[in-house]
């Protein structure tokens, strides 16, 4: 039986203008083919520290990433971590860039104490199993690509939770300058 491993990314432009609103572009998501798990073997159990690694090593392969292309790299964000880990609670049970309360899922950054004025962005993924198969998913998909590869981007906060049956969710959550003034290591 096969079920579908998702991305998608979602982008908040700076648009400033005036002091007002920010602009939010469709969320994209993308499907792939993965092999359900046989029910004679038991879902992983994924231990805290584990999880924490695999999105600290999602944070060094997108610096890797950004520097191969000639861009900065992103310093951590400690408050878009924390944001990001409570987008990845939201989604294992709704996967989309809408929270369950139906608002956008970058108003967590709100919610985290931080500004919007930058720009901001969110790459989210489900059922890659480790931080290299979730990177080349996200560079496979050109508005995955994009967020990534963005050069005002700053500051980035990365979390990946597992539900009960050991699959994995993936949220990347992207910071523009002012949001950044004061990244957190």
């Amino acid at each position: 039986m096969e079920f579908p491993l998702k991305i998608c990314c979602s982008l908040l432009a700076a648009l400033c203008l005036m002091g007002s609103g920010h602009a939010l572009t469709q969320p994209n998501i993308l499907e792939a083919g993965a092999q359900e798990q046989p029910a004679s073997q038991s879902a992983p159990a994924w231990e805290e520290d584990q999880l924490e690694e695999y999105a600290r090593q999602v944070f060094a392969l997108t610096n890797q990433l950004r520097e191969e292309e000639g861009l900065p790299a992103l310093a951590w964000q400690q408050d878009a971590a924390g944001a990001a880990g409570v987008r990845a609670e939201e989604i294992i049970t709704s996967f989309s860039h809408t929270r369950p309360n139906g608002k956008s899922g970058l108003t967590a950054l709100k919610e985290a104490g931080l500004s919007l004025r930058g720009g901001a962005g969110e790459n989210l993924a489900a059922g890659q199993q480790n931080p290299q198969e979730v990177m080349e998913d996200w560079m496979a998909s050109p508005s995955h690509r994009e967020n990534l590869l963005r050069d005002y981007y700053t500051s980035l906060g990365v979390a990946v939770r597992a539900d009960e049956n050991g699959r994995l969710y993936w949220v990347q959550l992207f910071l523009g300058e002012a949001d950044s003034a004061a990244p957190q290591a």
